[in-house]
């Protein structure tokens, strides 16, 4: 974990600051993401942030707290637990009309959940209402999520020319917002891409390891790099 995310974890704690530690484990669970953590300590984080969020009962809090538990789901590769959180945090949000600032995330999340139980069509479907919320409310950075999103799915699907397609909505995207975290993800992706084709991914993927690298994801750095010498 960052360790500025650990320490708002720590002094939200300390001092019982209930919704600034449901947000700060959201956060430290999405770092996790980000960094290719796949340790066991953003399924707790999660399960921490909905305990406080029942006992408040908050639906702002469990908003937050059910996307943190998702994430950390997700990362243990348990996909149809972090389908439950997903769309129990979507109906909260969209009932309670509260947390509709990260809709489109929990939208895209869904669609990442879809492929991770390996329904390629659902991710597709999904990931695509997302790319059409964003436009409609101008999120261009969320935009750029969803595109990748889709690329995914599309791989999954075999629809190699649009996941290309969608891989260079990504990259406009990020040229245009500065997104430069998301750039490592789009130059895998596009490794992947090339997989599938039976070509020669190695190049590709020794970049997406540096650009790993050059942002502090040692886990997906690590992982790359994992893959490269298993391929030499």
């Amino acid at each position: 974990m960052v360790p500025l995310a650990d320490q708002g974890v720590r002094i939200s704690r300390q001092h019982d600051f209930q919704d600034p530690l449901v947000w700060a484990l959201n956060v430290s669970t999405k770092l996790a993401v980000l960094s290719g953590d796949r340790s066991e300590q953003a399924r707790q984080y999660g399960v921490e942030a909905v305990e406080i969020a029942e006992k408040s009962g908050s639906a702002f809090q469990m908003v937050f707290a059910l996307r943190a538990l998702a994430v950390g789901q997700l990362l243990s590769d348990a996909w149809e637990d972090a389908l439950g959180a997903i769309e129990q945090a979507l109906e909260i949000a969209r009932v309670s009309r509260v947390g509709l600032d990260r809709e489109i995330d929990l939208v895209i999340l869904h669609s990442e959940a879809k492929l991770a139980g390996n329904d390629g069509s659902g991710a597709r479907s999904i990931a695509e209402q997302a790319i059409s919320q964003a436009v409609e409310r101008g999120a261009r950075h969320h935009e750029a999520l969803a595109e990748l999103a889709l690329a995914r799915a599309l791989r999954a699907e075999g629809s190699v020319e649009a996941a290309r397609e969608a891989l260079a909505r990504v990259t406009t995207g990020i040229s245009e917002t500065g997104g430069r975290a998301t750039e490592p993800a789009v130059v895998e992706e596009a490794a992947r891409l090339d997989q599938l084709e039976g070509n020669e991914p190695a190049l590709a993927l020794v970049r997406a390891r540096d650009l790993y690298s050059s942002i502090g994801a040692r886990g997906h750095a690590d992982r790359v790099a994992r893959e490269l010498a298993e391929l030499s």
